[in-house]
């Protein structure tokens, strides 16, 4: 029984409470009262039994105590007033009452010692509290039951959250390695990006794809649909990197290629590997292996290679892998087509670069030609023709005529302007003696013919250089002054002449403070071949082209060329020279 107020109460009151256990026996419910100590010690200790016997009255009234035990309800019986005597003769007067409390059968003896009226207050009190009692024992039971649900729910949903737990600890294993694959393929495609060649690409995918796949060995081979060949481009096998060469496709291998079309990865199990290269020589060519994947690579909706996977094991291949393998797949085909156009293209641009460098050859060349035939035949013809005029002159006996004298100065002419054509097309002095004498001789010629003055700066050349380069310099410069004249608006221009502290190139730099222009623009609209040649001449070698100007500000033109490095270094420059 609870402590409280109701238990104080019964122990004030003397009484002695006893219910029945699950075995049908009464025992004490609370603590003993003196007189029960008295009377009868030994169903005075704690949780004591009533044993049968004890007295004759109480026996009989158990008997109708079990009839009211048995109906239940509230029904509640009494024993009206008896006397039981203890070891040392005394007197006890007692009273029972049997009832049932929160469910239990209950027998209530009392030991009254006062006053009537007091008494019947007191057994009103008793009662009660005795429903008080049961109301509380009923409380507790209800409390019993809220705290067994409520266990009961703890459980669930402690089950609950270890489930939500164990599952959010996968999704964030599964998340780890999603982000994992995500950064792995992210490097793959870094690293294939980096690469220009298929090879070095197929060689780079291969490295890492290991690291993303279960594969004992990796092939990626590029396909040549037009003659019906393959190129195994890399291949990896225990860290160690083979190229297996090109040969033609079989019968077989043609198929599986029109099946690879789809875009859909083929697995084959416990068979050799069909791409593996007849002509290799290699001792495993004809291995049986458990799996064998086959991914295709497809750009533009053309199969352009496969990437070829082989294990020893078939269960190691899960649908994440295949699913890694169509996207890295996806890549190289991309990769490997920009790859050959890119290919394409620098051979493209290679043929062209030797045409166009050809070309320039050619040009001198008839140029060259030319300016010899100009100065040496046709001039030599003139000065005949001119020395012919002047003898016919002498000998005849009358004076030559104001027509003849006119001839003979249309020769002169004539003769001026093939020479002059025939340094315009190519100085000889150029081939003779070298760049510096041929840049010296077209400042004075500029100087002589348009009064442009021109600062010329530069470092010594102590041998000849290459005529291919003498001759880009020259037709730079050439090209530049000319392009001073008729639009920069000045009459002096800086020509500077240079090789860089290590001999690795030569520089040339024209600069006029003149009318000056807007450079993209000019550029851009294509009107002006001069510039074009220039910019050409000097890639054709190598070299790089830089013009800065601006409206009202000037011109800069600066080349580079490329240089083989002489023996020692070149002096600092010397001292202007007009």
């Amino acid at each position: 029984m609870s402590a409280g107020p109701s238990t104080a109460v019964v122990r004030a009151l003397g009484l002695a409470i006893f219910q029945r256990d699950a075995r049908g026996r009464l025992r004490l419910a609370d603590r003993a009262p003196e007189w029960l100590r008295a009377l009868w010690p030994h169903a005075a200790q704690p949780r004591a039994i009533l044993r049968s016997g004890t007295s004759a009255f109480l026996e009989n009234f158990l008997v109708d105590a079990a009839e009211c035990w048995k109906a239940g309800g509230d029904r509640r019986i009494s024993s009206g007033l008896w006397v039981e005597r203890d070891a040392r003769g005394a007197e006890h007067h007692l009273q029972a009452s049997a009832f049932r409390a929160a469910g239990r059968a209950t027998l209530l003896i009392e030991a009254p010692n006062v006053a009537y009226e007091e008494r019947t207050a007191l057994v009103q009190k008793a009662h009660e509290l005795a429903l008080a009692y049961e109301k509380l024992q009923r409380a507790e039971q209800a409390l019993a039951e809220e705290k067994r649900l409520l266990a009961r729910r703890v459980r669930e949903r402690t089950a609950e959250l270890s489930e939500a737990n164990a599952a959010l600890k996968q999704e964030i294993i599964a998340r780890q390695r999603f982000a994992e694959r995500l950064q792995a393929e992210h490097d793959l495609n870094k690293a294939i990006l980096a690469e220009q060649s298929p090879e070095a690409i197929a060689e780079v995918a291969l490295r890492r794809l290991r690291q993303l796949l279960p594969c004992d060995q990796a092939s990626l081979l590029e396909l040549d649909p037009d003659h019906q060949c393959a190129t195994v481009l890399a291949s990896v096998r225990g860290g160690k990197l083979t190229r297996d060469g090109r040969w033609p496709l079989s019968h077989a291998q043609l198929e599986k290629c029109h099946a690879l079309k789809s875009g859909r990865l083929h697995q084959v199990r416990n068979r050799p590997n069909l791409f593996a290269n007849p002509a290799s020589g290699r001792a495993d060519a004809g291995r049986v292996w458990p799996l064998i994947v086959d991914v295709p690579l497809i750009a533009e909706e053309t199969l352009v290679g496969v990437l070829n996977l082989a294990t020893d094991s078939s269960a190691r291949f899960t649908a994440e892998h295949e699913e890694i393998a169509l996207e890295a797949a996806a890549q190289l085909a991309v990769a490997l087509r920009e790859a050959r156009l890119f290919a394409e293209v620098a051979a493209g641009r290679e043929q062209l670069r030797a045409l166009s460098s050809r070309l320039v050859e050619v040009q001198e060349a008839e140029r060259r030609f030319l300016a010899h035939e100009l100065h040496d035949e046709i001039g030599q013809v003139l000065t005949g023709l001119k020395l012919t005029l002047e003898m016919t002159g002498r000998t005849v006996a009358d004076p030559p005529d104001a027509t003849f004298t006119e001839a003979i100065g249309m020769v002169d002419d004539l003769m001026q302007r093939v020479r002059q054509l025939s340094l315009d097309l190519r100085p000889q002095m150029l081939d003779d003696l070298g760049l510096m004498p041929a840049l010296d001789w077209l400042f004075k010629r500029h100087f002589k013919q348009a009064g442009l003055r021109v600062r010329f700066r530069h470092t010594p050349l102590a041998e000849r250089l290459p005529a291919q380069l003498e001759t880009a310099v020259f037709r730079i410069v050439q090209e530049a002054l000319t392009n001073v004249l008729r639009h920069a608006g000045v009459r002096e221009v800086t020509v500077r002449l240079w090789r860089d502290g290590r001999n690795r190139t030569l520089g040339v730099q024209v600069h006029d403070t003149g009318a000056g222009f807007d450079v993209p623009q000019v550029l851009g609209a294509r009107t002006s071949s001069g510039l074009a040649g220039m910019r050409e001449r000097a890639t054709l070698l190598g070299g790089q082209f830089t013009l800065e100007s601006r409206p009202g500000a000037g011109t800069r033109l600066t080349v580079e060329l490329p240089l083989a490095p002489a023996r020692s270094k070149s002096p600092p420059p010397t001292a202007d020279t007009q």
